[in-house]
């Protein structure tokens, strides 16, 4: 498949799917280096990105190769985004349905993720990778919950644009390794946790309605070796 062909393949074959990019806003701050430690258990479903096959993993929906400013690349271990040129893009991957997972929609349930950020070449808008939550296609909303240098953040795209809404610290998270990031919904408010150490929750006074999926901002290197889903 044809990196400049990612997004419109995604999206005519696998109508719950999709890959996309965007542009992030000025003056998002700083952001950047980091690794998890892949944990086991019975899921609704349970990507490990130890594949080659670009057709299969995260059902089809990845970046692969070159599609400028980003790079996707399967190792048969884990999945590498890098985009070394453009601090204010943004690259995710989103899943509408799952094969064998009735429930819809996906960001009622919890979702976790296994991630790095390994470089940080530009963190003038902020660099983080981790979790794609309540996506909406139609609107192009969404929440994004992140690993970065500096600890973690969550980042809110609305009508307005992307916003950062909240960001922290956490002695959970492990310097040099993957770290875990959880997201659970529960009525309107998200739980968030790192290596299943709680860091808080958020409130939008709205039931999350979305898709959900990994996302990778700014300028850095980025490794993703783990993503699981539990249904409400």
């Amino acid at each position: 498949m044809r990196p400049g062909l990612l997004a419109l393949i995604a999206c005519a074959c696998l109508p719950w799917c999709a890959v996309m990019a965007q542009q992030l806003p000025p003056g998002l701050g700083k952001a950047g280096t980091v690794p998890p430690t892949p944990t086991t258990g019975t899921y609704a479903y349970l990507e490990l990105f130890d594949g080659t096959d670009a057709d299969v993993v995260f059902e089809g929906t990845l970046t692969i190769g070159v599609d400028p400013p980003w790079t996707g690349t399967l190792t048969g271990r884990d999945y590498r985004l890098t985009n070394t040129s453009a601090p204010a893009h943004v690259r995710y991957s989103y899943l509408l349905s799952l094969p064998d997972v009735p429930h819809e929609p996906l960001s009622q349930g919890t979702a976790h993720v296994d991630v790095a950020v390994d470089t940080v070449y530009d963190a003038t808008y902020g660099v983080g990778a981790g979790m794609l939550f309540d996506f909406r296609p139609a609107s192009g909303e969404y929440i994004a919950f992140v690993l970065t240098d500096a600890g973690y953040a969550v980042y809110v795209r609305g009508p307005d644009g992307l916003e950062q809404a909240m960001s922290g610290r956490s002695d959970a998270i492990r310097p040099g390794t993957l770290n875990r990031l959880t997201m659970r919904a529960s009525g309107t408010e998200l739980h968030l946790a790192v290596n299943d150490d709680s860091v808080g929750s958020i409130s939008f006074g709205r039931t999350p309605n979305g898709g959900i999926g990994i996302i990778a901002l700014g300028a850095g290197a980025f490794t993703f070796a783990r993503f699981a889903y539990e249904a409400p």
